[in-house]
């Protein structure tokens, strides 16, 4: 039940919008948060009731009322910013890795098909050690493609272990979901991303391109990509590695949580 003197911060899914009315009915505090640069139609529809609007993506802040919006980036889970402490070193030891240049390729939580079916193919041309997370649907037969072949590829249905794979991976082939964004940029990750060419509003490009803007990775759209486009761009990306990886460390904000938790005490006079 919402009282009076209750504070809620939703993130725009569906589920979001109950508590966004509720919270009106009871005259409850409402804050909201937007992971995306183009924003889910609930937090848009919830935007004049809340008191603040904290964005992830600079882009998104057109949306939104200027005196109501602070971009403050997405909260980061603790054992994520733990692992900063880890010497890249460590972590590919603990993997079982060489050291040596490490392709890191994701798809997001539920992987993704044409990533899957590329990223042997660049990894098989190219000789790079190999950091693949499949997805669970597509693991057996992703692993399979690497099965009798002079490769070092570490295959993966999904990993809890996240904190040491970004820090053994020297370069990212990615989706652009705004966890995986955020998190590549933590670990100063120089990413080219491929945004999945379905999302509502075509968000994923959106969040890439800011990354791509500040000069911490490159976007290429599945249209467009191929073995060989792809390859071009990693290497683009690992010739010029303390750049790209600075760049796209400047992202990402550690202190998400804690800035967003000030805002919301300031504003509560607590």
């Amino acid at each position: 039940m919402i009282l009076k003197k209750d504070k809620a911060v939703v993130f725009g899914g569906y589920a979001s919008l109950p508590l966004g009315l509720a919270c009106l009915f009871k005259r409850a505090s409402l804050y909201l948060h937007e992971q995306n640069s183009i924003p889910s139609r609930t937090n848009r529809l919830l935007t004049i009731f809340a008191k603040r609007v904290f964005i992830t993506f600079e882009y998104s802040r057109r949306y939104f009322p200027e005196d109501k919006t602070v971009r403050t980036g997405l909260p980061i889970r603790s054992s994520l910013l733990e692992g900063l402490k880890l010497r890249r070193e460590e972590a590919l030891s603990e993997l079982g890795l060489e050291d040596r240049t490490t392709l890191l390729v994701m798809g997001g939580s539920q992987g993704a098909n044409f990533l899957n079916e590329i990223a042997p193919q660049v990894l098989l041309k190219t000789g790079w050690q190999g950091i693949h997370i499949t997805g669970e649907k597509d693991y057996e037969r992703v692993k399979s493609l690497y099965e009798g072949k002079s490769m070092k590829v570490l295959t993966l249905p999904f990993s809890h272990k996240m904190n040491l794979i970004y820090r053994a991976s020297t370069v990212a082939l990615s989706r652009a979901g705004a966890g995986t964004v955020t998190e590549l940029s933590l670990y100063g990750v120089p990413s080219l991303f491929v945004p999945f060419p379905h999302a509502v509003g075509n968000h994923q490009f959106y969040n890439a391109k800011e990354i791509e803007e500040i000069g911490g990775g490159l976007v290429l759209t599945q249209e467009e990509a191929d073995t060989d486009s792809i390859i071009q761009r990693l290497n683009r990306l690992i010739a010029d590695y303390e750049s790209f990886s600075k760049n796209i460390k400047a992202f990402a904000n550690p202190l998400a949580c804690e800035e967003m938790a000030k805002y919301i005490l300031e504003e509560e006079g607590l």
